[in-house]
């Protein structure tokens, strides 16, 4: 009888803790386009981009817009055209590639005329909601470094 109590007890103690587990896999981190929303200032220079949010300007389809525009050359925020040159419509998507997470931010470049949408692909190798890093997907050498700038 004793043997059967303590594989009772056991048993009983082996659900429990299989039961209090969760992976670390499960656990809820801020998604990607989310954190990418806000103003990023490209590292030693005057380049700033800026990924707007569903409310600020509407979607397109899956892609939102932002924009970006560099001091240096004496461009501002208020010189751009709506939806003209220096306008993006950009999307984030995550892959999972060889049991590891890969993030790719595609962007399509706008231009005042119209004229045909090519995407580009990136990869983001660093995201947080400070710093924003990320690289060509066919040259991964060619990363692009940023800090929240605001």
């Amino acid at each position: 009888m004793k043997k059967f109590s303590y594989l009772l007890v056991l048993c009983t103690l082996v659900l429990l803790g299989a039961n209090s587990c969760t992976p670390k896999d499960e656990v809820a981190s801020p998604q990607p386009d989310r954190l990418l929303i806000g103003t990023w200032q490209e590292n030693a220079t005057r380049h700033f981009v800026r990924f707007l949010s569903a409310d600020e300007d509407p979607m397109v389809g899956e892609y939102r817009f932002g924009y970006e525009w560099d001091e240096d050359d004496d461009v501002h925020p208020e010189d751009l055209i709506w939806h003209g040159n220096g306008w993006f419509k950009w999307k984030v998507e995550t892959d999972t590639v060889s049991h590891k997470s890969v993030i790719r931010l595609t962007e399509i470049q706008l231009m005042d005329n119209g004229g045909a949408e090519l995407p580009d692909t990136y990869i983001i190798t660093t995201l947080n909601s400070t710093t924003f890093e990320y690289a060509p997907e066919d040259n991964l050498k060619f990363t692009h470094c940023f800090t929240k700038a605001d």
